[in-house]
């Protein structure tokens, strides 16, 4: 039959921080926008129509690249906030598109499994723990009999409804219109709700009279809230790469789409491809706030055993990443001063981030009965002088396990390169890649995503523990030995894994910030003092 489809987009999506700095359809769950798990239900023989207004360059932009294959109509709503906009003041834009069957689509919410035609009037349900956020359906025999727009859990026992069966038949913001002209009149017809927004409800109560039947969905996701998102990832992306803050990874199809909130970030990370050369995948598709390239076939750094490969990886990286190049007398002296920026007055921002946002004071600690100095007292203690005296190299910038691709045949591949070296796109630091290399072989990110790590912390007396990779703890001594025969400090790459401990602290969830952060104290601690670094 022919019907469309129409998806709501316009809102903000405030209950959702994670949404931020993009866009709420675009929020990654197992590596996919919301959006893609959505569309990947739907047959794109069909148009899209959809409602946009917040941000929504950023829907275009991804669209273009990532579902090329989709006819798509986007509609401007004029107003998202204040009395009679909502939902349904989103989908009246879009009626004069919408003059067949269509399927109404839902953009906050993940979904896995394909929706009927609109060749009935359904409505997709779900269960839910809380009625107060969500419309709800009191059904009888699969067909709606009442709507129940956010109402209390005692309101909805007041009117003689079980509350049980009703939280099991929450509205989706999925739905099939078959009667789209009585919908049309009904929405048209309908008052706004006792919060101003103009609800969906207005239109769905004309179709009861027909028959408005149930359609429940038992994958789908409410991505609405910040709680309701996290909770989703537990369930459907536990391998969800992590989450950084204007910052998501998508694979999609055989290519990964890189989103970044700042269109400078974007562009740079463009022009530094462009330098790194064969060392990284070469960009297949651009636009201001997103790039793309071919998805690479092998396992990375963090899933290999032998360590033969690991000493390959190094030796083949010795004439590009870690060779350094030659700079004239006046460059030295700028690589130099970006150097200090990009230590010392970054990692005393990110610190103070990090204090303002958790309320820590500057005081020694306790961590795992071992006294640790307050962070001012260790910032004084770094020879920032020295570090600023950094070797310029290719520089990738990110240089850690999840970040290294070996395919079958040994070749690495190198993703997820940094933008910039304290705003140069053309050189940077080869001890910083070193000591990227450092801190993810101690903490790794299959452990933080497996949540096997702990942070307990009464006043002053923090107790910490986090799993301990037996594969990247041998590439650690071998990584010993290479810095050192190769000439390097090892000592000035400890120092440094600590400060990088400290500085993406304040860019992580909760604990894992905690962790980075007290460990970060403890482990600088010792790499000043030349003590044992681990446990």
């Amino acid at each position: 039959m022919e019907f469309k489809y129409c998806l709501l987009a316009a809102g903000p999506g405030s209950r959702n921080n994670y949404a931020r700095d993009s866009h709420k359809a675009l929020l990654p769950v197992a590596n996919r926008a919301a959006i893609s798990h959505l569309l990947g239900q739907l047959d794109s023989a069909h148009e899209l129509v959809i409602a946009v207004n917040h941000r929504q360059e950023l829907l275009r932009e991804y669209l273009a690249i990532a579902h090329p294959e989709w006819s798509v109509r986007f509609v401007e709503v004029e107003r998202i906030n204040g009395e009679g906009s909502g939902p349904g003041f989103s989908l009246l834009a879009c009626r004069e598109y919408l003059d067949a069957p269509f399927v109404l689509l839902n953009s906050d919410s993940y979904l896995a499994e394909s929706l009927p035609d609109p060749d009935h009037n359904w409505v997709g349900v779900a269960s839910v723990k809380s009625p107060e956020p969500y419309c709800l359906f009191a059904t009888s025999g699969g067909r709606v009999s009442y709507i129940l727009d956010k109402r209390s859990a005692g309101e909805i026992v007041a009117l003689g409804e079980s509350l049980k069966q009703v939280l099991g038949s929450a509205f989706t913001g999925l739905a099939g219109i078959c009667d789209y002209q009585s919908f049309w009149r009904s929405l048209e017809e309908g008052e706004p709700a006792a919060n101003g927004e103009l609800q969906v409800a207005a239109g769905l109560t004309a179709l009861q009279a027909n028959g408005l039947q149930t359609h429940s969905l038992s994958s789908w996701r409410d991505l609405g809230s910040d709680d309701t998102y996290l909770a989703s990832l537990q369930q459907v992306g536990r391998e969800q790469f992590l989450i950084k803050p204007g910052e998501f990874v998508y694979l999609e199809g055989s290519q990964v789409i890189k989103f970044y909130a700042d269109p400078v970030m974007t562009a740079r990370r463009v022009e530094r491809a462009e330098r790194l050369k064969t060392l990284v995948p070469k960009i297949s598709a651009q636009s201001d706030h997103f790039y793309a390239y071919p998805y690479q076939p092998g396992c990375l750094l963090t899933e290999v055993s032998n360590i033969e490969v690991f000493n390959n990886l190094l030796e083949q990286l010795r004439p590009t990443l870690f060779t350094s190049i030659t700079l004239e007398p006046e460059q030295q002296v700028e690589f130099s001063d970006q150097c200090r920026t990009f230590y010392e007055t970054k990692s005393r921002r990110r610190i103070e981030q990090y204090h303002q946002a958790n309320g820590v004071g500057d005081n020694d600690w306790w961590v795992n009965g071992e006294v640790v100095p307050g962070v001012a007292t260790l910032l004084d203690q770094v020879p920032w002088e020295s570090l600023s005296q950094g070797v310029p190299g290719l520089f990738h910038g990110d240089f850690q396990p999840e970040n290294i691709v070996i395919s079958d045949d040994g070749n690495t591949t190198l993703i997820d390169w940094r933008q910039d070296f304290a705003g140069d796109t053309r050189w940077g630091d080869i001890y910083y890649d070193l000591s990227k290399l450092y801190h993810a072989l101690i903490i790794s990110a299959p452990v933080i995503r497996a949540n096997n790590y702990t942070v307990e912390i009464k006043g002053e007396q923090v107790e910490l523990s986090f799993q301990l990779k037996s594969n990247l703890l041998e590439f650690l001594r071998h990584f010993d030995r290479f810095i050192i025969n190769n000439g390097w400090d090892l000592k000035r790459v400890r120092i440094l894994t600590g400060l990088i401990y400290l500085n993406i602290a304040p860019l992580h969830h909760h604990p894992y910030s905690e962790l980075l952060y007290y460990y970060g104290l403890r482990f600088l601690n010792r790499a000043l003092n030349d003590r044992e670094l681990l446990p």
